[in-house]
């Protein structure tokens, strides 16, 4: 028991500074450019004065950046459209609205000078032809327009500096998995053993239960796959949905030996069992509502891989229904 226990304090520091680092990494954003300037503005007969405004933006390093803007009317008037564009002139950012708080997605940026410009869309004509340029969709008609009259006007633009978060959050994964998994193994058993042992009848239903998992995984990859050919639309990024059919997989598989008696082992203690996938399903949906929180769950209208941890929670939170409702009916059946 002794080599046990050392086990799991061994696993559970390293899964801590494997989580530390990658919470540390999610903040590794820095502002490498703040500016903020007031402007004032006069529409005479619909037509602004001036039309637009323009600087620089220098980009010190090539790399991953986030640019965030900001600007805001003392009062309703014009609508406000910004856009950013290399030195070739393709635009790598754009955005309008009224008042606005808006980030860009992570963008690979070059060392070089680009051009940041404000156009001040005063009627109804330019504003649509603004939202016919960029081919926006899904943008309300802007109807309060003002023929004549002056607004202060202030803006911010940052140049955020990120990190490929990724790379470092399938790196964490696989770490914490690995490690995880031992825990589990070493924090499970009855024996100083880390490995399940199951006998005959336990092994042909675990042998069904991954069969039904693979073919609920195949088929569902299939499905994704021909709904990518086809351009159907999806609610996913391609990853998300490859991971969502492994779960189903998985969820299949657990199931079906859960209910035919082929999932606990014969070394294993069942209520610490069902008390850690309780814990993680608890884990996995407070770090999915830390996503929420950071609003990165959802881009352009499809999940994101950080949403896999509500996934992953809910998986965990089928597994260990699945295994309340067996011993449920187990007991009613002895009695």
């Amino acid at each position: 028991m002794k080599n046990q226990r050392y086990t799991v304090i061994i696993s559970f520091m390293a899964l801590l500074i494997v989580i530390v680092f990658f919470l540390k990494a999610n903040d590794m954003q820095d502002a490498v450019v703040d500016t903020s300037a007031t402007q004032n503005i006069s529409v005479v007969n619909g037509v602004a004065e001036p039309e637009k405004y323009a600087f620089d933006l220098q980009v010190p390093k090539a790399g991953t950046y986030i640019i965030s803007a900001k600007w805001k009317l003392e009062r309703p008037g014009f609508i406000t459209g910004l856009i950013v564009s290399d030195k070739q002139g393709k635009e790598v950012f754009a955005v309008t609205a009224e008042s606005c708080e808006a980030d860009s997605v992570s963008l690979q940026l070059e060392e070089a000078v680009y051009a940041v410009e404000f156009y001040y869309l005063s009627n109804s004509q330019v504003y649509e032809q603004f939202l016919l340029d960029r081919e926006f969709e899904n943008t309300e008609m802007y109807e309060d327009f003002e023929s004549n009259g002056s607004w202060e006007w202030q803006y911010q633009i940052k140049l955020i500096k990120t990190v490929n978060m990724k790379g470092i959050a399938v790196f964490c994964g696989l770490i914490a998995g690995v490690l995880f998994t031992i825990l589990f193994l070493a924090l499970t058993k009855t024996d100083k053993n880390v490995k399940c042992k199951f006998d005959e009848r336990q092994e042909l239903v675990r042998g069904k239960g991954f069969q039904y998992g693979f073919f609920s995984m195949l088929i569902c990859n299939l499905l994704f796959t021909c709904m990518e050919l086809a351009e159907m639309p999806l609610f996913a990024e391609f990853e998300v949905l490859i991971l969502i059919s492994s779960i189903i997989g998985i969820g299949v598989c657990v199931v079906y030996c859960i209910w035919n008696e082929g999932y606990f082992a014969l070394n294993e203690n069942k209520k610490r069992l069902m008390i850690l996938f309780a814990v993680i399903s608890v884990m996995n949906f407070i770090v999915g509502g830390f996503w929420i929180f950071k609003d990165m769950v959802i881009r352009n209208g499809k999940l994101t891989y950080y949403s896999t941890n509500l996934f992953c929670g809910l998986l965990f939170i089928i597994i260990y229904l699945t295994m309340l409702l067996k011993r449920i009916c187990k007991d009613g059946k002895d009695e």
